[in-house]
């Protein structure tokens, strides 16, 4: 087999295969080679798994003997053989195993008589049969014959790096040739270098202004006020009042009654709207956005993801571009009706509207009659260039840019609207990504969301 020398692992449980063990490592000395296995190893300190896999790790080839004991357990209740053979194919050594015939007559202490343990086994055997190098066996002698046959095929298909003679080595010439790989390592590494310098300045550096600066301060007003609409109440006909009961009916009463629950469902929607819209109105910042590249090389396909928090909100369109709610449709409460009659008839003429006779309540429900407030949409649609252009999702938005000279800026007409929830400093995420980036970069913009009293 030359002067190259192989370490030969071999595995199986002990006592009831120390004999078949003993003659495999025979054999494979005979051969002038190295078996190895647990039973060669002195007690010391070092973890057993850990002596193992140190040893696997130095093998040429790994043979794993089995007969009927699956064997003793680790801590994880997998036998250490098992364990062996899983660790050596995780490591790509060749394996050869051997399966003791299931119809050789056994003694009681070579084999299993725990049932977990048999199964566990049977599993075993049925993972280790799917080895390409797989061979079964009646006794010792058939199974060092086959044993030397199957290493003396993996020698030649299957060479190792083995250990070889230090004398038989050409010292000069491995110098020769280890300097000279040394010198090309060298070379390259300085042409890398190089490459990574120029590479460095000429590269364009992309960055985002928020009305021309790097950063964004938003006011934020505590005092905001917003006249609400009122729930509507149910009517008891006790509670109507006495100069009304001629002006009203059981039946307006009850049709009121049935229509509360969906009515202020209706009242409830167009409350947050209308509170949105005065947020937005009364604290919302406007913005642009400026894209600039300070590096000394076009950029080409420009996309830049911002990623806003979640303690403000992110409108598209300006101030100019919110729009009013519209008074929502609400039934005519039973009372207010019955008012209007009672002042027709008592002082002859129409009464289309009597708040200013209660203040902002009337009788009406706990209803204000003044229903003079608006809705409003944060949708707009802006004339963009299919090129460039600025995308709302949510609190995300999204800058395309076909291309952008060095030293150059590009200033999006698209505005949007920043309206705070609450104090603080806060974070802009931003994914930034070009042709000329082998990989995104990630940068932030400061928010800082500080306290003012309302606006005027």
């Amino acid at each position: 087999m030359g002067d190259k020398k192989y370490q030969v692992f071999i595995s199986s449980t002990y006592t009831d295969l120390v004999n078949a063990r003993a003659k495999i490592s025979e054999q494979i000395l005979t051969l002038y080679h190295f078996p190895i296995g647990m039973e060669m190893f002195s007690a010391g300190d070092d973890d057993q798994w850990t002596v193992i896999t140190n040893t696997i790790d130095k093998s040429d080839y790994y043979v794993i003997i089995l007969g009927h004991r699956y064997g003793s357990l680790a801590d994880d209740g997998f036998s250490y053989t098992e364990k062996e053979y899983d660790y050596a194919k995780s490591k790509g050594i060749p394996i050869m195993a051997f399966i003791k015939d299931r119809n050789v007559p056994t003694s009681p202490n070579e084999r299993e008589n725990n049932q977990k343990s048999i199964k566990k086994l049977e599993r075993f055997i049925e993972k280790v049969t799917q080895n390409k190098m797989c061979d079964f066996w009646s006794n010792e002698d058939e199974l060092t014959s086959k044993v030397t046959a199957a290493l003396f095929k993996a020698f030649t298909l299957t060479p190792q790096i083995g250990w070889i003679r230090a004398n038989t080595i050409d010292t000069t010439k491995t110098l020769e040739e280890l300097t000279k790989l040394s010198a090309e390592n060298r070379e390259l590494k300085e042409e890398l270098e190089s490459l990574k310098k120029k590479l460095q300045f000429s590269i364009p550096e992309i960055l985002v202004e928020i009305n021309r600066d790097d950063k964004v301060n938003i006011p934020f007003n505590y005092e905001m006020k917003v006249n609400k609409l009122n729930l509507y109440s149910v009517i008891e006909e006790k509670d109507v009042p006495e100069h009304l009961q001629p002006y009203i009916t059981k039946e307006s009463i009850d049709k009121h009654n049935l229509l509360v629950e969906e009515t202020n469902v209706k009242i409830e929607d167009y409350n947050r709207e209308l509170e949105s819209y005065k947020r937005a109105k009364d604290m919302g910042t406007e913005y642009e956005i400026t894209l600039c590249n300070d590096g000394k090389a076009k950029a080409t396909n420009i996309f830049v993801d911002m990623y806003f928090p979640e303690e403000v909100k992110v409108i598209e369109g300006g101030i100019d571009d919110l729009t009013k709610p519209e008074i929502p449709e609400l039934p005519k409460d039973p009372l207010q009706v019955a008012e209007e009659k009672y002042y027709e008839e008592r002082f002859n003429f129409p009464l289309a509207d009597v708040s200013h006779f209660y203040s902002d309540k009337a009788l009406f429900g706990g209803v204000e009659l003044n229903r003079g407030i608006l809705n409003w949409s944060s949708s707009n649609s802006l004339n963009n260039n299919k090129n460039n252009l600025i995308s709302f999702s949510d609190n995300e938005l999204t800058i395309k840019c076909s291309s952008l000279m060095h030293t150059r800026k590009r200033i999006f007409s698209e505005k949007f609207l920043i309206v705070p929830k609450s104090v603080g400093d806060f974070k802009i995420e931003m994914n930034i990504i070009c042709e000329e980036y082998t990989e995104a970069i990630n940068k932030e913009i400061g928010i800082n969301v500080y306290k003012e009293s309302l606006k005027a």
